[in-house]
């Protein structure tokens, strides 16, 4: 196509000049001309819908279409429209014939409507699209009807099952693929986008040998809701009123919630493989998450920005696992899947149709902020909804009098994407927050009842806006795709970015049985759910005998009588390497928990060496999620005199096992000062007087919450080895020692018996046969001699001392 610049008077020469600029931006690759000086060139846009006999495309595709027609056809623009399917023309044709005329309508009364129906309805034609010579030769036909128009762009919507869409996708780039250099080609894929990270990964890699990522929109109609398009625009243009308080200083916790009144019935056959998780939570609730807490693009509308700011959020947001979920099945569920999937009697089905998570953010924005999604089948009612809540630390001396909302009043932002009691998507924001400035075309919300409640709030106690209009989520993303808008659809990135928070939690609910509820308004308060917010954990507030964990058990402190005996007078764990490992990971949980709640803060001082390295990577690979790394400080036992990047260094194993896997702030973590001004742990330097300072700084009343020790099979731990004069001293809390082994660096820095005896707590993993004679000697308490044997002056003051043994050091 060409926009020109006719031949005009001299005196018009600015017009020209405008109109040059015009042609310019004709010329850009994609645009649709409206109007134009050249009549006699025409462009076509080639839309297959394969697929186009099923239930998607009957109750919501086609409309879109017909949707899109109404918008973009035009004297310069024409669009041909062909509906694809396995089925042969002479048996599919009459389908889409009645689908057309049973589904697709005006959405006014307009004559002019009623004719642009008339004309699209009778111009759809069926082709059979089954084996690879189908595509071939329908694409060898496809501009055959389109005379001398030229193809903008053409556009493959695959409304089929997952498996189906490399074999699609390797017979467009084979055979469909435009001639035109600038003809756009997008392929439109339906969820789900796999089961898990795997999966997801292997359909990518499959398609990425046939599409580029530009070429493929990953369709997700939550997406174009007009309640959820609307989030991003709302902080963006109330950046100035909202952004210092849209933070963990001011939100108390964000709610992400979809509950559907209807059950699966007639769905089973694809709802059994995916459940709630796959079905909703994965995808739509996790988009919309990243819309509230990515941080706002500068400009919107730049999808590189904003890919780039969702891709920082997702990355930032912990990974599920079972301990921040609850997960229940409605009664009926497992009758409906007996009945449809013609199961036996004595099978057992476990899908979720209902789940409750907590999820987390690590960044400042949003630290220990919950983000509490919720979705299920079956419920009491239907209703979509964000909703910010604010923290309430305000205290009103004044007692209220009146409806007039005060500070002391719950404050929040309500994004409503599907509510019955509204007619159309509405955002709503406390009157005791400040006024909000409006994204286009919002506007205040129309009359309503004077007794309407939302969320159990009167309406009338919020600042209420709505869209006189809810365009069809199908319509506005088709419309989005038209015109190669990504902002709306997934990308590989994201897409991965999404399966790898929610695959652990679909992993660890493997075999679990979920809570059974009574359908609809039965259901009652049997799932209610609490967050804990010191442990990180989700539960049921009220129990039943289930094999889901949902008890309100909390963390307990360690029961000294429960463990399965004792050596040297101190409570003994034992049992197998994992075993002792798991127990020892679990009790530091417990006392970091406790600490925590008591005092805000946990100090633990690790070991380095050989026998604690399986436990760390225990804790960061099993538990990284259970600990609260950032209100922790981590110290060290004892340290090697080398470099920090040298292979001996304790610190170094402590990193490369534990610490680089963790959320833990950089000034929470106290190595040992051995590189100073004057080489390696020389004494002008006072290195040991400087952690010993940092201790006493860092904390005040000089009690490490819990120190980790190892024994050598000569009896020594930390690096207090035998007949040292340092193991004498009776008030350095840290010491340089010159007694190491012969074949080791010999001199190193340690914490002293005075700073591991004044701690609450000290645990002692000896693990292997290596260790075998130093056990079964000091198994009489009548060896007590610190000077031969390091370990035996190891005697908390008053704290409890645990040891933890592999039945390789005990027997």
């Amino acid at each position: 196509m060409s926009c020109k610049c006719r031949p005009i008077a001299k005196t018009m020469h600015s017009k020209c000049v405008i109109l040059v600029l015009v042609t310019l931006m004709c010329s850009v690759q994609h645009v649709i001309p409206q109007t134009s000086t050249d009549t006699d060139e025409i462009s076509v846009t080639n839309v297959v819908l394969v697929g186009a006999l099923g239930d998607l495309a009957k109750k919501y595709l086609w409309q879109g279409f017909f949707d899109l027609y109404l918008a973009k056809e035009s004297a310069h623009h024409k669009f041909n429209f062909v509906a694809a399917g396995r089925k042969s023309a002479e048996d599919g044709t009459p389908i889409l014939t009645k689908i057309l005329d049973e589904y697709v309508k005006c959405n006014n009364t307009a004559v002019t409507c009623a004719n642009h129906l008339e004309v699209f309805r009778s111009s759809v034609t069926y082709t059979q699209l089954k084996k690879a010579e189908d595509y071939a030769q329908f694409c060898d036909s496809l501009m055959s009807h389109s005379g001398a128009a030229k193809e903008h762009g053409r556009l493959f919507y695959l409304s089929v099952p997952p498996f189906a869409y490399a074999a699609i996708a390797e017979n467009i780039h084979k055979g469909c693929r435009p001639s035109g250099s600038d003809t756009w080609l997008r392929v439109v894929l339906e969820k789900p986008f796999g089961n898990d990270l795997q999966s997801a990964r292997e359909l990518a890699n499959q398609l990425a040998g046939f599409l580029k990522e530009e070429e493929i929109y990953r369709i997700d109609h939550y997406l174009g809701k007009v309640g959820v398009q609307s989030i991003l625009p709302f902080r963006n243009v109330n950046m100035a009123k909202y952004e210092r308080i849209w933070n963990r200083d001011h939100i108390a916790r964000v709610e992400i919630v979809m509950k559907e009144a209807i059950d699966v019935k007639g769905r089973l056959e694809f709802y059994d493989s995916y459940g709630v998780i796959r079905d909703v939570m994965q995808n739509h609730l996790t988009e919309i998450m990243s819309l509230v807490g990515m941080e706002t693009p500068r400009n919107i509308s730049d999808h590189q920005e904003t890919l780039t700011n969702k891709l920082q959020f997702l990355h930032q947001v912990q990974p599920i696992n079972a301990k921040r979920a609850v997960i229940g099945q409605y009664d009926n569920y497992a009758n409906q899947w007996r009945e449809e999937l013609e199961k036996s009697d004595d099978e057992i089905v476990n899908t979720p149709t209902f789940s409750g998570v907590a999820m987390y953010v690590n960044n400042p924005r949003w630290m220990d902020v919950p983000f509490i999604m919720t979705a299920g089948k079956a419920l009491d009612e239907r209703i979509g909804y964000v909703r910010i809540l604010f923290q309430d630390n305000s205290v009103c001396v004044k007692r209220k009098t009146s409806d007039f909302l005060s500070s002391c009043d719950t404050k929040q932002i309500i994004f409503l994407t599907g509510n019955p009691s509204l007619k159309y998507p509405s955002i709503l924001v406390s009157k005791n927050l400040p006024e909000p400035e409006l994204p286009s075309p919002w506007t205040k919300g129309a009359a309503f009842p004077a007794d309407l409640k939302i969320l159990g709030f009167p309406l009338e106690t919020f600042h209420y806006f709505s869209q006189s209009e809810d365009v069809s989520a199908y319509t506005a993303l088709i419309a989005s795709c038209f015109h190669g808008n990504k902002d709306k659809f997934i990308g590989t990135q994201d897409l991965m970015a999404s399966w790898g928070i929610w695959t652990p939690l679909l992993e660890d609910i493997i075999g679990k049985s979920p809570r059974i509820y009574p359908s609809g308004d039965s259901c009652g308060d049997w799932l209610d759910f609490q967050v804990s917010h010191h442990h990180n954990k989700l539960y049921f507030l009220h129990d039943v005998d289930d094999e889901w964990d949902t008890s309100n058990k909390g963390f307990s402190t360690l029961n000294m009588a429960a463990l399965s005996d004792t050596y040297r007078s101190n409570p003994l764990v034992a049992g197998s390497k994992d075993e002792v490992v798991e127990r020892l990971a679990t009790h530091l949980r417990n006392i970091a928990s406790e600490a925590i709640q008591e005092r805000g803060v946990f100090h633990i001082a690790l070991s380095g060496g050989k026998t604690p390295k399986q436990l760390y990577a225990y804790l960061a690979l099993r538990m990284n999620l259970d600990f609260p790394w950032h209100k922790m400080h981590i110290w060290l036992v004892d340290e090697r005199c080398v470099p920090s990047t040298d292979e001996k260094s304790n610190f170094r194993m402590l990193y490369s096992s534990l610490l680089k896997y963790i959320q833990i702030p950089h000034i929470n973590v106290h190595p040992m000062p051995i590189e100073l001004p004057n080489g390696l742990c020389n004494s002008v330097d006072k290195g040991a007087m400087i952690y010993e300072s940092e201790l006493k700084r860092t904390i005040p009343t000089g009690r490490l919450d819990y120190v980790l020790l190892g024994m050598g099979a000569d009896g020594h731990t930390a690096s207090l080895f035998p007949n040292q004069g340092v193991l004498d001293e009776a008030n350095d809390l840290v010491s340089i020692t010159d007694g190491g082994p012969p074949d080791d660096i010999p001199q190193r820095m340690t914490l002293s018996y005075n700073a591991i005896n004044t701690a609450r707590h000290a645990g002692v993993l000896v693990m292997g046969k290596t260790k075998r004679k130093m056990v079964s000697l000091l198994k009489s308490e009548g060896v007590t001699d610190k000077m031969n044997y390091p370990i035996t002056g190891v005697k908390l003051t008053d704290g409890d001392l645990v040891w933890y043994m592999d039945h390789k050091a005990l027997f």
